[in-house]
């Protein structure tokens, strides 16, 4: 006992050797992986970052079938194995079913040579193809299997390689394979897709097979099934060892049977493409067995007042024997209008009993024979009522069936009496299967056993509609004075019974003087009833209309009219439109009657948009059992009065000089305009509409004094207020001063109430008005007006060149200022300025190094004889631009737009600095408030925010990480959206980087910031962090509190002065202390393990050993717990070695 206990502890501390040296190579390894884990984490985001700066933005992706065609084989073959020539695989094709080709062939090159491509403008054959198949077999007298023999005609188009041609035949057991011709050819089989035929050699090659196919059993049915290879001829006899057979083939394929010498059958198939699918069954002789059959008839019947239409599906097979022919007993005094059936020949009527109907078949059958009746009866409800019996199948001893009938529309059939038939509900009945006039039924029956017999009886339904009338009245002048038109329309919802004529309920048809034009009415049985023609039957929406009208003489006292009303069942509120003609004013309103009173209540705008009609009508509903309105109406003349302002504008050549006719028409529409045109200008004045059409002037030949008469046709009838310009230039001339007499146009038909004269100074010329009449207009901002009372016919102004030029004092809202950055540092910028006031003219300073591109004005590109360089002296490398405005209709606020480019602002490097202006107007403006929005490269951010301005742009959360968003949309600060976003909005420059937004008061100033590239920004921020984690866990005397408040103390400090780059940095720099954090806690684990001393016990010691523990009595419990030495020895801790009996004693 005492040698095996010393034993064990010597295998303990053997043991505890092992454990304590696996315990160091895991400490080493787990160091290792930490620092390959923080080395690829780093490293994995440096290159992220370098690709999205990198990657372009859209890249071109493979097809699907390329990629598969190109990959699969790949995958598919071990890289030590290289495919061969000879060498199949199977791949998946577009339908999913497997391709069987080369395997050094690609899925889509050798799809694209099956499609046989054009090579030169000819049509390349394919490597093979079978012409033609020709099989012949016979079934063994058991029905087992069938014996082929096949031949099939292959031709070969290719020399010099294996060509695979799949022959399918996988149900088939090869008894024998010969081939010949010029080509060798060997079979092989492959798993799941039958056989595979290896041909090697061009010209044609005739491969006879024999073959046994199995013949499944289906109860009384067989059938034979085999996969067949694509073939444009195909031959194929099967002989079966029965006499008399039914075939059944797929559909698309023909057949002829034959009975061959005693008792077999000889069937012949034509039309078989790809599979061979054979079914046949023997027939008993008719002669030999009692024939009985079974029916299953389905009758469908509609009826109407006086007929009705039977179609019948009767389903015949035999239960003993077989049947050559069908005889079925017809209702009594019914007609057969015609039989479908795919088994019959025809059929014909017995002499003796003319409801007695015999089926001839085309062949002897046990069924099932489908046979399709269709039968009409007349009859007369006055005599009696229809009878619907028959059906019956001669030599049939179960006889079921279902029973449906239904009416037209309006009518109601009931059952009188029924025999051997039970009613029961619609859905009970086998739709599905019935003829389809069985699903609208209303009654329904099971049929138990023949004969059955059901007595119908069919009457009308009292017919329930409602209307919703549309009454529409047009008042237009007449010669007598005024027509009423009405246009009325009834909206008929019908939800039950039948109807042949409605009737009009309009008493006061002849009272109120109304011409009917259409429909024709009819007198009624009652009294001021009227009868209309229409029809309805059941459930349908149909519209009658009416038009009438009337003539008023007498205008001065109110009218009365009365409007139609239809006899319904229910009638909803009526709605009217009343349409006047524009010289034509009425008033309507509701009047009270004794029949009640009538309310009008104008409709919401839902009730409106139904009509979708002009805005000159009035919508209102009408509320009362009998319809009547009081009506006052007056007709105008036409009234037109026209007045006129003048814009002249200064140019260097001539003064140009718009004159605006603003004609105002009230009641008649009017199509041209007379103008008076002073015979100077009647040559070059050109006319326009108000949006900038031209239009076409005459002269009508009358000429007053020294004006000519212009007949100006307007492109359609106008009403209201509209506008003709007139365009003509005065001449100038190149005196200091100098005084010109513009002479104006008049309207024929009105006199001028007075003139308004603008004056745009222009091209380094100012002009003023000459004469006491003009009276300058106060409160004007923009160009100065004056105003003249009465007509004047020329007006004088006086122009003066100016050899210096003052801007234009200018009230800027706001400057919008959006820059892109691309990778070289340079930008493309687009500059928004919204003026309150519509000014004339202004300039813009463009900084050295940038020039413009485009100029927009609300959104419209100016063109470039508005914009020119100015000879202004700036400081050097600026260049002034001098921008000639158009005027413009619309209200303020107005915007003007200009895109230019700047010289590179620094390359988008790890870190750098740039610079962006944008242009300033030369003096005399003032813009309120800015706001700069700038786009940067793809993976670059923004270090430093830019001095002068406050950035819009805060930090958000987005679930994991911090971003900067921007606070506002460009499109909505602009607020003009509709007049920008096909000019300066649209042409301008995107960007997928990121963007950033400042706002400062007042003008745009310089834009400076710094950029910092994501992946220096991910290893600078977590770097540091990593580094200053390290160091805690390296040196045990900075892991103390005082450390890590001097660590937040620098960074609150450093963000005093530099916030936005501490933010910036502070999402990288937790990454990198939550890798230090992973290091120190790897580090500890390794260092907790206890490691163990390896002792070396002497000859002595072993010896002494063995005496003390000689001494310890023996129990039974051998425990490491009696050993008080073997549990010292693995509890010492890292020193000198202990010896063993020190540790006992």
């Amino acid at each position: 006992m005492t040698a095996r206990k010393f034993h064990e502890s010597g295998y303990t501390a053997s043991r505890i050797w092992l454990h304590r040296q696996q315990a160091r190579f895991q400490a080493m390894t787990l160091r290792a992986f930490l620092l390959c884990v923080c080395l690829g984490l780093l490293n994995a985001t440096t290159s992220l970052a370098q690709e999205t700066e990198d990657t372009p933005r859209s890249t071109p992706t493979s097809r699907p079938d390329e990629s598969a065609s190109e990959t699969q084989p790949k995958s598919d073959t071990p890289s030590s194995l290289k495919p061969t020539g000879n060498d199949v695989i199977y791949l998946p094709g577009p339908d999913g079913k497997p391709i069987a080709m080369p395997a050094t062939a690609k899925l889509k090159e050798y799809l694209d040579s099956l499609r046989v491509p054009k090579d030169n403008g000819e049509a390349r054959r394919p490597d093979y193809f079978i012409t033609s198949i020709s099989m012949t077999g016979s079934a063994n007298r058991r029905e087992e299997r069938v014996t082929f023999q096949a031949k099939l005609n292959i031709e070969v188009n290719v020399d010099g390689k294996d060509v695979p041609i799949p022959i399918a035949m996988q149900d088939a057991t090869l008894l024998r394979v010969h081939s010949t011709g010029g080509s060798e050819a060997s079979l092989e089989r492959t798993n799941g897709k039958g056989y595979l035929c290896w041909v090697q050699g061009q010209g044609k090659l005739e491969l006879d097979l024999s073959m046994s196919v199995p013949i499944r059993k289906q109860t009384a049915r067989r059938r034979v099934q085999l996969d067949l290879p694509s073939t444009v001829q195909s031959d194929i006899v099967v002989t079966v060892p029965l006499p008399l057979v039914t075939v059944k083939v797929p559909e698309g394929t023909t057949f002829e049977k034959n009975v061959v010498e005693t008792n077999n059958t000889k069937i012949q198939l034509f039309g078989v493409r790809g599979e061979l699918d054979l079914s046949w069954q023997p027939i008993p002789d008719e002669k030999k067995a009692k024939t009985t059959l079974q029916s299953n008839t389905m009758i469908s019947g509609r009826m109407s007042k006086n007929s009705i239409e039977l179609d019948a599906t009767q389903i015949v097979r035999a239960t003993q024997g077989s049947f050559g022919q069908v005889v079925v007993l017809l209702p009594d005094g019914f007609e057969v209008d015609y039989l479908e059936s795919d088994e019959a020949t025809g059929y014909q009527m017995d002499e003796d009993q003319p409801n007695r109907a015999i089926v001839t078949l085309s062949e002897p059958t046990t069924g099932p024979v489908r046979l399709n009746w269709y039968l009409y009866a007349d009859f007369d409800e006055q005599v009696g009522s229809p009878k619907l019996t028959g059906f019956e199948v001669e030599r049939a001893r179960r006889q079921i069936g279902s029973i449906a009938i239904g009416t037209v529309s309006g009518l109601r059939v009931r059952s009188k009496k029924a025999d051997n038939v039970r009613q029961v509900g619609i859905s009970e009945l086998p739709l599905s299967e019935m003829p389809t006039p069985a699903r609208s039924a209303s009654l329904a029956y099971r049929l138990q056993r023949q004969p059955f017999s059901i007595d119908l009886s069919v009457e009308e339904i009292p017919a329930y509609f409602k209307v919703k009338p549309t009454h529409t009245l047009s008042f237009s002048p007449s010669e007598s004075g005024l027509r009423v038109e009405l246009e009325s329309k009834f909206n008929l919802r019908v939800h039950r019974g039948a109807f042949k004529e409605l009737s009009l309920i309009w008493p006061e048809l002849e009272q109120d003087g109304w011409t009917v034009e259409q429909p024709s009415l009819r007198n009624g049985e009652m009294l001021d009833h009227y009868l209309i023609d229409v029809s309805a039957n059941g459930d349908e929406e149909l519209t009658v209309s009416l038009s009438a009208f009337t003539l008023i003489d007498d205008l001065s006292d109110a009218l009365t009219l009365h409007l139609p009303l239809l006899d319904a069942s229910t009638n909803l509120p009526a709605s009217l439109i009343v349409a006047a003609a524009s010289d034509v004013r009425t008033d309507i309103s509701g009047a009270e009657s004794a029949q009640g009173k009538t309310v009008l209540r104008p409709m919401n705008t839902e009730q409106i948009a139904e009509y979708n009609l002009s805005e000159d009508v009035d919508y209102w509903i009408v509320d009362g059992q009998r319809p009547e309105l009081n009506i006052s109406a007056s007709v105008h003349e036409q009234s037109l009065r026209v007045e006129t302002s003048v814009v002249a504008t200064a140019t260097d050549d001539d003064v140009a000089v718009e004159q605006s006719l603003i004609h105002r028409v009230e009641f008649v529409p009017i199509t041209q305009v007379n103008l008076m045109v002073p015979n100077e200008i009647s040559n070059e004045v050109e006319f326009f509409a108000g949006d900038g059409t031209p239009l076409l002037a005459n002269d009508t030949g009358l000429e007053q004094g020294k004006r000519i008469e212009k007949r100006v046709r307007l492109p359609n009838p106008l009403l209201g207020r509209f506008e003709i310009v007139a365009k003509f230039a005065a001449a100038t001339g190149t005196t200091e001063s100098q005084q010109w007499t513009i002479p104006l146009i008049h309207a024929s038909a009105s006199e001028f109430n007075s003139t308004t004269l603008t004056l745009r100074s222009g091209g380094n010329r100012e002009l003023s008005p000459v004469g006491d009449q003009w009276q300058a207009k106060p409160g004007v901002v923009g160009s100065p007006q004056w105003m003249a009372e009465g007509s004047i016919n020329s007006l004088s102004i006086s122009g003066s060149v100016s050899t210096s030029r003052t801007t234009q004092e200018l009230s800027i809202a706001r400057s919008l200022v959006r820059s892109v950055f691309d990778a070289s540092g340079r930008s493309i910028s687009t500059a928004f300025f919204e003026f309150e006031t519509m000014p004339t003219s202004t300039s813009l300073v463009f900084p050295p190094g940038y020039r413009p591109s485009k100029f927009f004005w609300d959104g419209v590109a100016l063109p470039t004889e508005r914009i020119r360089t100015s000879p202004l002296t700036t400081v050097a490398g600026e260049i002034v631009y001098q921008i000639e405005l158009p005027t413009s209709e619309s209200e303020g606020p107005y915007w003007l737009s200009v895109q230019y480019g700047g010289e590179t602002a620094g390359l988008f490097a790890w870190n750098e600095s740039h610079r962006v202006q944008a242009p300033h107007f030369s003096s005399g403006a003032h813009i309120n408030h800015t706001f700069w929005e700038i786009a940067l490269p793809v993976g670059h951010q923004l270090f430093t925010l830019p001095k002068g301005y406050t950035t819009q742009s805060p930090w958000e959360r987005n679930i994991v990480y911090w971003h900067r968003q921007p606070k506002h949309e460009l499109d909505i600060l602009l607020g003009a959206k509709n007049r920008l976003a096909n000019g300066p909005l649209q042409s301008a420059p995107t960007s997928d980087g990121n963007v950033y937004q400042f706002s400062c008061i007042g003008p745009p100033r310089a834009l400076q910031f710094r950029s910092m590239s994501l992946a220096f920004i991910v290893l600078s921020g977590s770097g540091v962090a990593m580094a200053c984690g390290l160091v805690l866990v390296k040196f045990a005397a900075t892991r103390n509190v005082l450390s890590f408040f001097v660590i937040a103390f620098g960074v609150a400090a450093l963000a005093v002065w530099q916030a936005e780059p501490v933010k910036l940095l502070l999402q990288p720099g937790l990454l990198g202390t939550l890798l230090a954090i992973i290091a120190a806690y790897i580090d500890g684990r390794s260092k907790n393990k206890a490691p163990f001393n390896l002792m070396s016990l002497s000859s002595n010691d072993v010896l002494q050993s063995s005496v003390e523990l000689s001494k310890i009595p023996a129990t039974a419990d051998d425990s490491a717990q009696d050993h008080p030495a073997v549990l010292d020895m693995s509890s010492q801790r890292i020193g000198r070695p202990t010896e063993v009996g020190s540790t006992n004693a």
